[in-house]
C-alpha cells in the first residue's frame, strides 16, 4: 500500500497538470481571436470629429465617433450595456490633452452603471457605426485653449486597452464674456432635453446643464431658479415646462466648484425643489447634490 503523502502528491500534480492544459488552451483560443481581430483591424477606420472647430467653455460639446469597415468581409461588433445609472457610456475611453500637455481628469473617475440595452451586430462593408458623446462627461475642461481629443472603444474584440485603434481630433474654447454667458445659458434652455437618436447614429444638440462649470454662468443661473421657481401659471396643474428649467438651473449651480455658488445655494435650498415634476432619483440626487455644498466644514 502506497504512502498518503505519495498519493496526495500524484493528485496534487494531476490537478496542476489538468489547469495548466485548461490555461493553455484558453490562452491559445485568445491568442488565435486576438490574432483575427487583428486582421479585421486593418480595415477599421476611426474617426472623431466636431460640429465646430471653437465653443465656449460651459457649452455641451458633442464629439462625433465613427466607426467604418473599409474591408470586404463583415465586421462584428459589440456596443451598449454600459451607461445605466451611469453618467455617460462606460465603454469608450475619452481623453482630452490640454495646451500645456497635461491630460485632463476625469470628472467621473468611479462612475459604474447598471447595464443597459446593447449587443453584437456585423458592419457590412462600406458600412458606418456613429455615436455622439459629450465630452464633457469624459473630460473636466476649465481652462481655454485647443485640446486634442482622443476616443476608442473596445466593441468586443479582446484587445488590450493600449492595442485598440484611436480616433483623434482638435478642438479650442474660449471663456465667454458675461454677454455670451447670457447667450449661452439661454441657447442652451432652448434645446432638447434629452438625446434624440438611435443606437450607432449621430445626435443632435440637447441641454447639459451640468457641463456650465465656470463661475461666470452663476449669475444667469441664479436669475433662471428664481424666475421659474416663483413662476405660477394660471392653471391649477403644474407647469412642466418651468419645472424643469429650474432643474436644469440648479443642476448647473450645483456643477460649479466655486465658493460663490455655495454661497448662491443657501438661500436656493428653499425652492420648490421637491414638487418638481421630476422621477424621485433625479430629485434625491439633486437634493443631496446641493445640500452637500451648503452643509458645515466640519459636517462634511
Amino acid at each position: 500500500m502506497k504512502h498518503p503523502c505519495v498519493i496526495l502528491s500524484v493528485a496534487l500534480i494531476a490537478v496542476l497538470t489538468t489547469a495548466f492544459v485548461i490555461y493553455n488552451a484558453q490562452w491559445v483560443a485568445r491568442t488565435q481571436t486576438q490574432a483575427q481581430h487583428k486582421v479585421k483591424l486593418e480595415a477599421v477606420k476611426l474617426t472623431a470629429e466636431f460640429d465646430h472647430d471653437r465653443y465656449f467653455l460651459g457649452e455641451n460639446v458633442l464629439v462625433h465617433f465613427t466607426l467604418e469597415n473599409r474591408g470586404t468581409s463583415p465586421l462584428e461588433l459589440d456596443s451598449g450595456g454600459d451607461y445605466r445609472g451611469a453618467p455617460r457610456s462606460l465603454r469608450f475611453k475619452v481623453i482630452a490633452i490640454g495646451p500645456d500637455g497635461s491630460i485632463c481628469p476625469d470628472p467621473f473617475p468611479d462612475a459604474r452603471s447598471e447595464g443597459g440595452l446593447g449587443g453584437s451586430g456585423l458592419l457590412k462593408q462600406g458600412q458606418k457605426f456613429y455615436s455622439s458623446l459629450p465630452l464633457m462627461r469624459y473630460c473636466q475642461i476649465n481652462a481655454p485653449g485647443k485640446y486634442r481629443i482622443s476616443v476608442s472603444h473596445d466593441f468586443g474584440w479582446n484587445i488590450p486597452t493600449d492595442r485598440l485603434p484611436v480616433a483623434t481630433a482638435e478642438v479650442t474654447f474660449v471663456m465667454p464674456t458675461k454677454a455670451e454667458a447670457r447667450k449661452v445659458v439661454e441657447n442652451m434652455s432652448k434645446l432638447q432635453l434629452h438625446p434624440i437618436t438611435i443606437s450607432g447614429s449621430r445626435s443632435g444638440d440637447y441641454q447639459d446643464f451640468s457641463a456650465l462649470q465656470s463661475p461666470i454662468y452663476l449669475p444667469f443661473l441664479e436669475a433662471l431658479a428664481e424666475k421659474e421657481a416663483t413662476a405660477r401659471p394660471d392653471e391649477e396643474e403644474e407647469d412642466t415646462t418651468s419645472k424643469q428649467a429650474e432643474y436644469s438651473a440648479l443642476t448647473g449651480i450645483a456643477s460649479i466648484a466655486a465658493p460663490e455658488a455655495t454661497a448662491i445655494s443657501k438661500p436656493l435650498k428653499n425652492l420648490h425643489v421637491s414638487s418638481m415634476i421630476l422621477d424621485r432619483p433625479t430629485r434625491l440626487c439633486l437634493c443631496l447634490n446641493l445640500s452637500w455644498r451648503i452643509k458645515e466644514p466640519q459636517d462634511r
